[in-house]
């Protein structure tokens, strides 16, 4: 048998942190540990909202202290929850992972908030498949003999992979074979023994086990686990049957609300940025002593009806009947109808957010600048998969990935975060320039320019419009770039982008009657928008503002 060099966790008396929101968060001895692994100490090197500090100074904090404060949320929740409802029978365990969950929810976040796993990712495949970025040649040489990223793959699924790789650093694994049995022992690093937490019931010490990590993976993932390859979206998509195997009892299948909540869209990760968000970009201070304070003191578990049984993994199947009062049915967390205005209020915020804070216009041409960036830099900047912590490991042999199949390997991965920027900018690789020459003009707040906003209403003209891919669009501009009677305008498809924006209040336009008790008011706000990636003047067209290159000095937004 393998002799590992063992240790118990480094704090056991566990530690408190203060927190700009929620005044002092308390970490248990476990919490600690996973905390100071590397891939949760990544989140310190991504900031929460992306480029939103180009348009608000202040927004800089990062996805680190978000998962604190939703690991905080969580274990506040669910402590208030069994404290008022003994019955559900909520154990320190439960409380323990869904903790846990919170805390690594976001630990596979690519850099720049949701860049990297939206339009960067998109403007990948097209690039490769067109061999064209930007009007210039794309070397697709660099992808040959990678894995392509599957099909609708996330930033939640890079957390599961990220999870496997924190626990591997700590020796630890899962093991699907003995589910109910702790964590398996695979190198030096936290006896696995010594892995969990004192019970506070029976003050017996409780490892935590394989069980319990998938139970996380799953409340990370809002659901049962895909399958290797699979991604969490295609998984949501078909038809195949699945279950939850982190907490097999129908009872408990309210702990799997508090981080990610299929059923109304209402969860404590949503809580936390809201509260944060508005405060670093706007200095108030409030929306969780009002709005959050009044979801948490009503919050109770009750029977609902299932609000989209067609989709609900459980219902369309027909596995939702096992010691269920009534088929169709979930147990979940639920408020009371009196807090309604509360919740139209939450929903109201995360509306507001969108349009003031991360859809806005200076956000997205920052946002648009770097995808750009990225772009022209894929090819010729690599990272390496080498763990030089250990000393590389001679099993595996060494690759040197792209920045967009960084996350075919979770050690490359933990090398990339917002810091690429940088070292894009600090290269001497000719191969570079064109990037280098666009940070330049980033860091100079030279910046793409909205020139044209459209609301999608109700005219057959307007959904027409709507209906179009973003190439035809495009086309039908350029054609009418030069229908004001003024001298021609040469212009390239690649100097226009166009952003269809779809806005609600969470979880799409769903009326919410079925999903918080009553309607609270779910409302879609559809645009279409123009940016242009050159200094431009503006002229009227038949289908919107159309922009040009001009030579007058740029000016800012």
């Amino acid at each position: 048998m393998t002799q590992f060099n063992l240790r118990p966790l480094k704090k056991p008396r566990g530690l408190h942190t203060n927190d700009t929101i929620h005044k002092s968060i308390r970490l248990c001895p476990l919490a600690v540990e996973i905390l100071d692994t590397p891939q949760l100490q990544r989140l310190r090197k991504l900031k929460q909202l992306g480029t939103s500090e180009y348009t608000y100074v202040n927004a800089n904090h990062t996805r680190f202290e978000h998962s604190l404060g939703v690991a905080h949320l969580s274990e506040e929740i669910l402590t208030r929850i069994r404290n008022e409802q003994p019955a559900l029978g909520i154990t320190d365990l439960d409380v323990l992972c869904v903790k846990i969950a919170g805390l690594c929810h976001d630990i596979g976040h690519g850099p720049f908030s949701h860049i990297f796993d939206g339009d960067f990712r998109k403007q990948i495949i097209l690039a490769t498949k067109s061999k064209r970025c930007l009007g210039r040649a794309f070397d697709v040489s660099a992808y040959e003999g990678l894995k392509e990223i599957p099909d609708g793959w996330a930033h939640e699924d890079d957390s599961l992979m990220m999870i496997d790789a924190m626990l591997r650093g700590l020796g630890l694994a899962i093991d699907e074979d003995h589910l109910d049995s702790p964590l398996k022992q695979i190198g030096d690093g936290v006896d696995a023994k010594q892995f969990g937490i004192v019970d506070s019931c029976s003050g017996k010490f409780v490892a935590m086990t394989s069980r319990d990590w998938i139970f996380i993976k799953e409340c990370i993932a809002g659901g049962p686990l895909p399958k290797n390859g699979m991604s969490i979206d295609s998984l949501k998509k078909s038809h195949e049957r699945v279950e939850y195997v982190g907490r097999l009892d129908l009872h408990k299948e309210f702990l799997y609300d508090v981080v990610s909540n299929r059923h109304s869209g209402f969860d404590f990760d949503k809580g936390d940025y809201l509260a944060r968000d508005k405060f670093y970009c706007f200095g108030f201070k409030g929306f969780e002593q009002s709005v959050l304070a009044r979801l948490f003191d009503n919050a109770c578990v009750a029977w609902g009806t299932c609000a989209n049984p067609s989709k609900c993994f459980r219902c369309k199947h027909n596995t939702n009947v096992r010691g269920e009062p009534v088929a169709g049915k979930h147990l979940t967390i639920c408020w009371p109808q009196k807090i309604l205005p509360t919740v139209r209020e939450f929903f109201r915020e995360r509306f507001q957010h969108h349009l003031t804070i991360y859809r806005h216009p200076t956000t997205q041409a920052c946002s648009f600048m770097i995808c750009d960036i990225l772009l022209l830099a894929d090819p010729f900047f690599k990272l390496s998969t080498e763990d030089e912590m250990k000393g590389g490991c001679k099993d595996d042999p060494i690759l040197y990935l792209p920045i967009s199949r960084a996350n075919l390997n979770p050690i490359s991965y933990w090398k990339l975060d917002d810091s690429i920027l940088d070292l894009i900018h600090k290269s001497t690789d000719p191969n570079l320039l064109p990037a280098r020459q666009l940070i330049n003009r980033l860091k100079s707040r030279k910046l793409y320019k909205l020139c044209g906003e459209l609301d999608i209403e109700d005219e057959v003209w307007e959904n027409k419009l709507w209906h179009m891919t973003e190439d035809d669009i495009i086309s039908k501009l350029l054609k009418f770039s030069d229908c004001s009677g003024e001298p021609p305008i040469h212009m390239e498809e690649y100097f226009i982008i166009v952003e269809k924006r779809s806005i609600h209040h969470g979880m799409g336009a769903t009326d919410r009657k079925s999903r918080m008790g009553n309607s609270c008011g779910a409302v879609t706000r559809c645009s279409l928008l123009l940016t242009h990636r050159d200094s431009f003047k503006l002229r009227s067209c038949q289908l919107c503002t159309i922009c040009e290159r001009s030579n007058r000095p740029h000016q800012r937004p």
